[in-house]
């Protein structure tokens, strides 16, 4: 048994690689993960947009073009702070088949997948909990984005949890490159996804418990705090909260974002399930007539 143990401690570092590196191995088996899945919903009504543009001109006018899209987040000429949300001109460029998207989901989800190991390790004392944490963060962000939606929700999981990763050396020296690099990764999974907010409420949460002390907790966690996260969490503390919206209430994504869209497309797809009746063994006398009013009516409806 000694043996065993010493064996374990000289070889930990490569035998916790080989543990992550099978743990990620299982997961991806065990979801039934492909990289042959047809796009849908936004990868379908974006990337292909995306990637004509990206063919269509010289690569240096896309990337000008990219970068003054983005410039219009930081002049709110958008209604949401998004700036880091949709595929750069580089991430683009892995974009160029379907199994290549796929990777680059996969490797992204991993990557946030370790982080949050790295972060629970800190908090605990042992590599179990380590790869208990990497095997828990697996499940939900495949769940949402394994096999579309340009890796957002990764994405946004892996820059809030660099960002705490910065607090623990924050927390105990004080140095200042610490809050401001934890600071500029917090602002870049808020600027990613509204997820992003919540993972900075968390942090204050969490620093509080720590400290036990809200003032302690607050200093520590400052540079990752802020935006609808903390909004929500106040408001459930009982203090006073303001909703600012630019237009209509509940945003982009409610009134004519995702939810409108997406009843587009469905009535789209009732349509053309009409038109090729024959195909699945079905009669359907007359013609079916698509009335582009009621369609876009009932798209808002559904919101």
């Amino acid at each position: 048994m000694e043996q065993v143990r010493t064996f374990c401690r000289r070889y930990r570092r490569l035998l916790m690689a080989a543990a992550y590196l099978l743990i990620f191995a299982v997961g991806v088996l065990y979801l039934r993960v492909t990289i042959s899945i047809p796009p849908e919903g936004d990868d379908k009504l974006t990337l292909n947009k995306w990637l004509f543009d990206l063919h269509r001109m010289p690569y240096a006018q896309f990337l000008l073009q990219d970068l003054q899209g983005r410039l219009r987040y930081f002049t709110l000429q958008e209604p949401r702070f998004f700036p880091f949300h949709y595929p750069n001109a580089v991430a683009l460029l892995f974009y160029g088949s379907l199994s290549s998207y796929r990777l680059y989901i996969i490797a992204f989800t991993g990557a946030a997948a370790f982080l949050v190991s790295r972060v629970v390790r800190r908090f605990g004392s042992g590599d179990a909990l380590a790869l208990a944490g990497f095997t828990l963060a697996l499940a939900p962000i495949w769940n949402e984005g394994m096999y579309s939606y340009y890796a957002v929700p990764q994405r946004a999981l892996f820059w809030a949890m660099a960002a705490w990763l910065c607090l623990f050396p924050w927390e105990t020296t004080r140095h200042r490159r610490w809050a401001v690099l934890g600071a500029a990764l917090s602002f870049l999974a808020c600027g990613t996804y509204e997820i992003g907010y919540v993972f900075a409420a968390l942090a204050l949460i969490v620093w509080c418990l720590r400290s036990r002390s809200f003032k302690a907790g607050f200093c520590h966690s400052v540079p990752v705090l802020g935006g609808m996260g903390a909004a929500l969490r106040a408001a459930e503390l009982g203090r006073k909260t303001a909703l600012v919206e630019r237009a209509e209430l509940g945003g982009v994504c409610l009134n004519w974002g995702c939810i409108p869209t997406k009843a587009l497309l469905k009535s789209a797809q009732v349509y053309t399930y009409c038109k090729s009746a024959a195909h699945y063994g079905l009669d359907l006398t007359g013609e079916v007539k698509p009335d582009l009013e009621k369609i876009v009516a009932r798209s808002r409806g559904v919101a």
